[in-house]
């Protein structure tokens, strides 16, 4: 195997007899309804007025975060009336700078805030440092998808909300009226540029550019040609860009309201058209996140929730420490660790909590093992639970009682993890006879990845035969590996374990990287010499 070669996908040795415990996992962040962000005026906080509330807390105050401190004048990201969601999908700091210069006239050339100011307030950050924030925002945003009904139940068990597609498709129609009242504002003063020159009279510009003006708050970019005031091609193509967007998303959800489609696909088309009407008209990445009402029924994750079956949250630091040690291997995870550390050093710290979904008897008591972080050490003398959990690692956007009323959320990741075997409530009834499983584990098996020319086998495997042709036991496995050791002890040692003369004795052996007071064998010494091979026992062959 660590020369490279392929691994026989049949191998015995990955057939596992003891099936594993599993454990699913996710990350999410919940935002109630009525939870607000910097704006609610703004064309993306009229379409995700969830996520912007999100991201407002991410960023933190906008009177906090300083634009630019020159000379005694000070200016704010509240001044440019900002939401929390510009800020984030915004494409570049050049985009950034000069949005910012054309929403404060004040900043006339003054440079963007970089560092902080010795005399600055304790909470206030430079806003190239929130940019940053921003950004690893928006990355998270884009590898995100949003909470389904499912995500908030144990596997199996029927979910207990419900998506409110009609709200959802509100907001659309909103942000697309709110698109269609900025082109007909403008449309006049569009109309009446000549389209084969494209140009105006430099009276004029500033009419042109006050007409598009409102089209950058959908993104649509707007750069002037500074050198050539009088074209306005830039202000002409993005008020032409914004009108097809706005047909082709009006005819998206026309055809998504036909009355003849098929409604037995009505919920998930709904999502998928309201996902290409966000993208449609706010750019890449920007998702639509609906609201998650009740069904009618008890809901087993409020419960969770506000009445945890855990006894003791795990500590802020194992709960940063879960997601540090699973963003080497997570994307989705990786994401939200940068966000998390990109928080913290500007001083805007997001807590996290940890919310699981048990199994609990009639009277809402705990079952047993689920009374513990089951993402933390896996006792031995503790039963694991006896039906599906899940382990939820949450951002939650605002109190614990928030959540009984509709709320949002957006999952970062998931993943399920299996477990070695852990012993079930019924090995610790008392009635039941002794289980070494009480305090031992038994390993799920063994993965072998050997694909790659430069692989190396991290471990020994052994592969061993029976010696005496009958079933295996666990003596005579015991017995074999002890064999083994004593073989490779034998076979390969390094040169300090090897006292004296029988440093050469027997011939295979490494060198050792870390003593090298004595010169080891040079296998490149045979070729220049002659000898003659006499066979010998292995040592433990010797009597």
């Amino acid at each position: 195997m660590s020369s490279g070669g392929a691994v026989d996908p049949d191998l015995a040795i990955l057939g596992v007899r003891q099936a594993g415990r599993v454990l699913n996992h996710g990350m999410f962040a919940l935002i109630p309804k009525a939870a607000t962000g910097w704006s609610s005026t703004k064309p993306r906080a009229i379409a995700e007025p969830r996520l912007e509330a999100w991201a407002a807390r991410r960023l933190g105050d906008p009177t906090s975060i300083i634009v630019s401190d020159v000379g005694g004048e000070r200016h704010t990201l509240a001044e440019a009336g900002y939401a929390a969601l510009d800020l984030v999908f915004t494409d570049d700091v050049e985009t950034l700078e000069r949005d910012l210069r054309s929403a404060i006239p004040a900043l006339v050339d003054l440079p963007l805030a970089a560092v902080r100011g010795a005399d600055w307030p304790k909470d206030a950050r430079p806003i190239l440092g929130a940019a940053a924030l921003a950004g690893s925002l928006r990355s998270l945003v884009a590898g995100a998808k949003s909470v389904t009904p499912q995500d908030l139940v144990r596997s199996g068990v029927a979910p207990h909300r419900r998506f409110d597609t009609d709200e959802l498709l509100g907001r659309c129609d909103g942000v697309l009226d709110a698109l269609g009242a900025v082109l007909d504002g403008g449309a006049a003063t569009i109309s009446a540029i000549d389209p084969e020159t494209l140009a105006v009279k430099e009276a004029a510009v500033a009419s042109v550019a006050a007409a598009v003006r409102g089209l950058g708050g959908f993104g649509v970019p707007l750069v002037p040609d500074a050198q050539i005031p009088a074209n306005v091609a830039w202000a002409w193509g993005a008020w032409q860009a914004a009108s097809s967007r706005l047909r082709h998303a009006r005819e998206t959800l026309r055809v998504l309201r036909d009355p003849e489609r098929d409604l037995a696909a009505s919920i998930q088309e709904t999502l998928d058209a309201c996902e290409a009407v966000a993208e449609g008209i706010l750019g890449d990445g920007f998702i639509m996140v609906p609201l998650l009402v009740s069904g009618g029924t008890p809901d087993s994750f409020v419960e969770a929730l506000t009445d945890p079956a855990m006894t003791t949250q795990p500590a802020r630091a194992q709960v940063n420490a879960f997601v540090r040690d699973h963003a080497t291997v997570n994307a989705g995870v990786a994401r939200l660790a940068e966000a998390q550390l990109l928080g913290s050093a500007l001083g805007v710290p997001i807590g996290l909590t940890v919310v699981q979904l048990t199994e609990r008897n009639d009277a809402g008591t705990a079952a047993p093992g689920t009374d513990r972080w089951l993402a933390g050490p896996l006792p031995d003398d503790v039963p694991w639970p006896a039906t599906s959990a899940s382990h939820l690692v949450l951002e939650l956007v605002g109190d614990i009682g928030d959540f009984a009323d509709p709320f949002a959320g957006i999952t970062f990741d998931g993943w399920s993890e299996t477990l070695p075997f852990q012993p079930d409530p019924r090995a610790f009834d008392p009635a039941a006879p002794d289980n070494p499983l009480r305090a031992a584990r038994a390993t799920t098996g063994l993965a072998i990845h050997a694909n790659q020319a430069s692989a190396r086998a991290p471990q020994v495997v052994v592969s061993a035969v029976s010696p005496d042709g009958q079933r295996w036991t666990t003596d005579s496995v015991v017995k074999t590996v002890l064999a083994a050791i004593d073989l490779a002890k034998a076979r390969m040692v390094t040169l300090e374990h090897t006292p004296g003369d029988a440093a050469i004795l027997p011939a295979i052996y490494v060198k050792s990287p870390w003593l090298q007071v004595r010169k080891g064998f040079d296998f490149s010494e045979l070729a220049t010499r002659s000898w003659e091979v006499d066979a010998i026992p292995f040592l433990t062959e010797v009597k």
